[in-house]
């Protein structure tokens, strides 16, 4: 009797507990729900179109998934109503036994497409595998960990970039400061390969081998804001993006660059910076090999690098530096004005 008592104890002990596990989940999915449908609401009505054909619930019993299907978020500042991001299926992953354990995640076919009045692509980006880990650290410092199996990019002549594992994290720090301005962001962004367009079939198409770009990014940026006020904002708050390291390589060619970026009154590009870059024999020699150089050609350019003061470093790898600036409307290499530019947004 006694073992039968321990035993019917022990049975009602755990349907107990799987009840009240059971309750707890579905009370906490709908609170969720709740505060997922006044967010929506409440884009929907600063005028933002968020449509998605079904939402579901799942990950019981540690974990809380809102899965929206057929996706399509637009914009309320693109009065041409032509920009807009869409998924297959996005789900967002939450843990209560970790509140810092959040993630979303885009599967199927997402992309953010832009077109122009006659409805003529001129951006698309195709994301396959997207995953975005948000986790909120001490001292208030939130990280945003974005990245895919792959990227691809049409241009407005429908070329093709492709990025291969990419992957952007991005550091808040709210409370730090340098010389009295806000550090908004730190920035690390990083790809394994990169496939540039094929013009031609004698093209040099050789990928970018590897991609490596840190940096901060520092003064006031409200993203309740439209993108050129914003923007305005972030200026007149000395707004200025610094890049400690920026790498790549590209058919031989070993890239490096640090340097400043901002923008002036007129939101046109500001920046000063240096590039180091080294391996340009090897690189030549690939393009004559290919018949993209011929051999009048390889000697002006041999010639060019040596007016840039380039270095044989051994290895045929000539190292030159290179000081790039954009000021005043214009970007130039040295003392040379080479690009007229325009304001980022019109």
């Amino acid at each position: 009797m006694r073992l039968k008592f321990r035993l019917s104890w022990i049975i009602s002990l755990i349907l107990a507990v799987l009840l009240l596990t059971f309750l707890s989940w579905w009370t906490g999915a709908l609170y969720l729900s709740h505060l997922e449908n006044q967010w929506i609401d409440g884009k929907r009505n600063d005028g933002w179109k968020i449509e998605f054909s079904e939402r579901t619930k799942t990950g019981y019993p540690l974990r809380w998934r809102s899965t929206y299907s057929e996706i399509t978020i637009k914009p309320p500042f693109d009065k041409k109503k032509s920009l807009h991001w869409s998924s297959n299926y996005v789900f967002f992953d939450w843990s209560p036994l970790n509140p810092r354990d959040l993630s979303v995640v885009a599967g199927g076919k997402t992309s953010i497409k832009a077109f122009n009045q006659s409805l003529e692509k001129l951006a698309e980006l195709s994301f396959d595998g997207l995953t975005i880990d948000i986790s909120t650290a001490e001292h208030d410092r939130k990280r945003y960990t974005f990245y895919a199996r792959r990227i691809e990019t049409l241009g407005a002549n429908l070329s093709s970039v492709i990025f291969h594992n990419p992957k952007l994290k991005l550091t808040l720090s709210p409370k730090e400061y340098k010389n009295g301005i806000p550090k908004f962001t730190r920035l690390n962004v990083s790809a394994e390969e990169i496939e540039l367009p094929k013009q031609s079939k004698n093209s040099a198409n050789f990928a970018i081998k590897r991609l490596l770009l840190r940096g901060d990014i520092y003064g006031d940026y409200r993203t309740e804001l439209r993108p050129r006020e914003a923007l305005s904002e972030w200026r007149q708050s000395k707004g200025a993006i610094e890049i400690s390291e920026l790498k790549a390589e590209w058919g031989g060619i070993s890239f490096r660059s640090v340097g400043t970026y901002s923008v002036d009154n007129e939101l046109r590009l500001l920046a000063s910076l240096k590039i180091e870059a080294s391996g340009f024999r090897k690189l030549f020699k690939s393009l004559a090999k290919i018949g993209v150089l011929e051999d009048t050609d390889f000697f002006l350019l041999k010639m060019v690098l040596s007016s840039l003061g380039a270095k044989n470093s051994g290895n045929n790898n000539d190292k030159v530096s290179i000081p790039v600036t954009a000021r005043d409307g214009w970007l130039a290499v040295g003392p040379i004005r080479l690009l007229k530019l325009r304001p980022i947004l019109n």
